[in-house]
Formats: C-alpha cells, sequence, structure tokens
C-alpha cells in the first residue's frame, strides 16, 4: 500500500515537471532573443547617433534628420526629440518640429527644460512683444526653471521679462538668482539696481562684479565689454585710480578700443564729485582738463566746460580763476572760462578765448566765440573767422552751433547760396532764433526767393516782439 502511494506521488511530480518543461523551454529561447533584440537597438542606437553627428557636423542636414527620426523612433527621449525638431526647422520642416516641440514642451504644463527655453527665448526675440506674449514666456521660463537654472541663464531671461511687466520685485528678485548661479550676471544687476534707485543694492553689486571681472580682464585683457563694465563698477564705488589704471592698461594693450572716450567719462565723474562736495575750483579745472584733454570732442565735457564758466558768483569765481592762472596751470581752459564770463556780463573775452584757443586748439569753442566775435564785430575780419569756424567743423561737422557761426559768416561775406545749407541745418535746432531767421531772409532775397524771404523775416519778427513783451 505504501510502496503504490510513493509511486503515485513520484508520477504526479514528474507530471507536474513535465508541464513546466515547455515555460522553461520557453524562457531560455526567449530570453536570449530579447538580450538579442536589446543589443541590437543599443547598436543601432549607437551607429544612428554617431552618423547623425556626422552628418550635422558635415552641414548634411537632410542625412542627420533622417537619422534622428530613426533615433527618437527606436528610443524617443525627449533630449533627442527636441535635437530632431531643431533640425526639422533647419531644413524648412517647421510644421512638424513645431508639433514635437508642442508635445514636449506645452505652455500649461511642464515639459522638457531646454525646450521651454527655446520657446521663451523665440517669444522674447520676435520685433514686436506683445504684453500676453511676455507672461506666455514667463509661463515656459517657470516651467524651464525645474531643470535648467544652473547657468543662471533662465533667470536672467526671466527677470527680463518680469521687468518688461512692470513687475520690477520679481525682476529682482530673479535677477539675484541669477547671479548667484552665475557671477557675470552680477554687472546686470548693479545696472538695474542704478535704474530703480536701489543704491545700497547697487554698490553691493557693483563690488561683487568688480570681484568677478578683474581676473578675466587680466587673463583676457581684449575682452572690451569687460573692461568697460568693470570700469563702470569701479566708477560707481568711486575707486577712480583703479578705473583710470583699467583704461590706460587698455590704450596699452587694445589700442583701437576707443578708451579715452571712457577715461573722460572718469575723470567728469570726480569732476561731479567734486562739485557736489563743494571742494574747490582749483580741483574742478584739473578734473576738466583731464576729460578734454582725453577726449577733445566728448560732448559732455565741453557742455560742463561752458556750464561751469557761466556759473556762480561773479567776482569770487573771477578772483579764484586769476588766482589759478597766475599759477602757471590749467592756463588754456582758464582763459576760456574767464572769456566766457565776461562775454556773459556784455564784456569783449576776446583776449581769453584767443589765449585759450592758441594754448589749446581742442577748446573748440573758443574757436566758435572768436568766429562769431568777427560778425559782431563792424569792421570784423570776415575771411579769418570763416577759416577759424571751418578747421572747427573738420572736427565736429553735425554741430548746429558751429554750422549757425559759419552760415552767418557766409552770409556777412555775401556767399548766399553757401550760407543757406548752413543756415537751413541750424534752423532745425535753433528754429527760435531771431537772428537766424533774419539771416535766411536776406539769403533768400538775394537768391530770388522774395516769399521764403518775407516768410523768414515775418517769423524773425513775431521772434523779436515776443522777446520784447
Amino acid at each position: 500500500m505504501a510502496e503504490s502511494v510513493f509511486k503515485t506521488k513520484r508520477a504526479r511530480e514528474w507530471g507536474d515537471l513535465a508541464l513546466g518543461f515547455p515555460a522553461l523551454l520557453s524562457f531560455l529561447i526567449v530570453m536570449p532573443l530579447l538580450f538579442f533584440v536589446r543589443n541590437r537597438e543599443k547598436s543601432l542606437e549607437h551607429v544612428y547617433r554617431a552618423e547623425a553627428e556626422e552628418a550635422f557636423s558635415n552641414n548634411d542636414e537632410q542625412r542627420g534628420v533622417i537619422l534622428f527620426d530613426r533615433l527618437v523612433r527606436l528610443r524617443p527621449t525627449d533630449g533627442d526629440r527636441f535635437r530632431l525638431a531643431m533640425w526639422l526647422r533647419e531644413t524648412g520642416q517647421t510644421d512638424r518640429s513645431n508639433a514635437i516641440l508642442n508635445q514636449i514642451a506645452p505652455s500649461d504644463d511642464r515639459g522638457y527644460g531646454p525646450a521651454h527655453f527655446w520657446f521663451a527665448k523665440q517669444i522674447m526675440d520676435a520685433p514686436e512683444v506683445t504684453t500676453d506674449a511676455v507672461i506666455l514666456s514667463i509661463n515656459h521660463l517657470l516651467n524651464a526653471r525645474a531643470t535648467e537654472r544652473a547657468s543662471g541663464e533662465v533667470d536672467m531671461m526671466l527677470a527680463k521679462c518680469y521687468w518688461a511687466t512692470g513687475s520690477h520685485k520679481e525682476a529682482l528678485e530673479a535677477l539675484r538668482d541669477a547671479a548667484v548661479r552665475n557671477p557675470k550676471y552680477y554687472h546686470d544687476l548693479f545696472t538695474t539696481c542704478q535704474q530703480i534707485n536701489f543704491l545700497p543694492a547697487a554698490s553691493t553689486a557693483a563690488k561683487l562684479s568688480a570681484d568677478y571681472l578683474k581676473p578675466i580682464v587680466t587673463n583676457t585683457p581684449r575682452d572690451r565689454e569687460s573692461r568697460r563694465n568693470l570700469v563702470e563698477a569701479m566708477v560707481w564705488l568711486k575707486d577712480y585710480k583703479s578705473a583710470e589704471q583699467a583704461l590706460r592698461q587698455g590704450m596699452k594693450l587694445d589700442p583701437e578700443g576707443e578708451w579715452h572716450k571712457t577715461l573722460s567719462e572718469v575723470y567728469l565723474a570726480q569732476f561731479r564729485q567734486t562739485k557736489a562736495e563743494g571742494l574747490g575750483v582749483y580741483d574742478l579745472l584739473g578734473f576738466l582738463e583731464q576729460a578734454i584733454k582725453a577726449d577733445p570732442k566728448s560732448p559732455h565735457a565741453l557742455a560742463e566746460l561752458t556750464d561751469f564758466a557761466l556759473e556762480g558768483g561773479s567776482d569770487r569765481i573771477d578772483a579764484i580763476l586769476e588766482g589759478v592762472l597766475t599759477s602757471g596751470r590749467h592756463t588754456a581752459i582758464v582763459h576760456f572760462v574767464l572769456g566766457s564770463r565776461q562775454m556773459q556780463r556784455g564784456e569783449s573775452g576776446l583776449l581769453h578765448m584767443k589765449q585759450a584757443y592758441q594754448l589749446d586748439n581742442n577748446l573748440v569753442f573758443a574757436a566758435n566765440n572768436l568766429a562769431y566775435q568777427e560778425i559782431l564785430t563792424e569792421d570784423g575780419d570776415l575771411e579769418s573767422g570763416l577759416q577759424l569756424i571751418t578747421d572747427v567743423l573738420q572736427k565736429f561737422p553735425n554741430s548746429h552751433a558751429f554750422r549757425e557761426t559759419r552760415g552767418q559768416l557766409l552770409t556777412r561775406l555775401q556767399r548766399y547760396e553757401e550760407a543757406l545749407s548752413d543756415l537751413e541745418y541750424a534752423l532745425a535746432k535753433f528754429p527760435e532764433d531771431q537772428k537766424l531767421h533774419e539771416s535766411l531772409s536776406r539769403c533768400y532775397q538775394e537768391l530770388g526767393q522774395p516769399s521764403l524771404a518775407d516768410r523768414h523775416a515775418e517769423k524773425a519778427r513775431r521772434i523779436r516782439d515776443r522777446l520784447s513783451d
């Protein structure tokens, strides 16, 4: 009985084993097959990717797209789909490219970070950007932030978008995040804080920007943007000596960088600070002289010089200026300031103007005043005045004031057709100048245009009457 039970049990076990044998056989056959297929896919992926990269490097976009298309069909990752979309655009297949991009970076949901960033950049680079478009760009950037914050580029663009919508607080926060991740953005943070008058933060950002830029300028001395940004930060921090050193190094290592213009602005910054602090006229004149010497064509330096010449208590300033003149320093600029002040009081000022221009022919306002003086004088030397202002105009051909001076001289010399060109050029800047309209009236009368002559004469009369009221 027991032996019969044992035989029955063995028969059942062998039967169960026999039933499982097909499954085992299938496993042994299928697994190697799956392993083979998977390895083949990996091998194909490697081949497609390598050939696609080679095609793109050879500018064979059509073949590259075909290979990348196969790669995406084989193993569809968002990164490869994004690259495929970009190359589709290169081959003019924008509809298919847009379809892929909208799948991997929908505007209302988080998707593939680089694609979201690409969408935002396309929106903001458009010639005209509406408020709704900027908001759409913000949505894409917020989705991109999840994976693409390391470089700070996403936060930087987000700051620009917030700024465009008037959300300055959010813009500043995004800009701070960008600068923390990438210190090259400290300069943008510094200039933004300046714009919104957030002065303590501007100084902090300027210091951080300068610390970041110093080694860059040292290691890449021809990097003009970095050098200019460094100087801007140094000037804000009132480190004028370091700013001047950086610019003079730029002049030596990169002479085509027009560093003299920036150097002039550095001296003007010192002039304005010294003036605000109420310090001595001697120092003020020194900074002005250096600014004009660095860039004789600087409109800012010449404007500051003119303003300085015409302001302040007359007797006190004149006494100080005369004292400076006897010291033997800043003589040209002091002569110009003294001459300007005398002319403002109705005095000649001619002696000082001649001395100023003879000592420094960069003082073109002195030359203009001298030339104009020949017009005002009954027996003035008009030809000498014309030669003087013509020399000035070679340096400043677009100056309305200097063109008006030459036009007036040509009118007095009865060279009406030549005068007309200069006078009408000046009229655009000085439409309410009585003498200008009088000279234009005379030119048109002599050139046989009585109607236009009458119009300018009437305009001059109305200006004269208004001024006399």
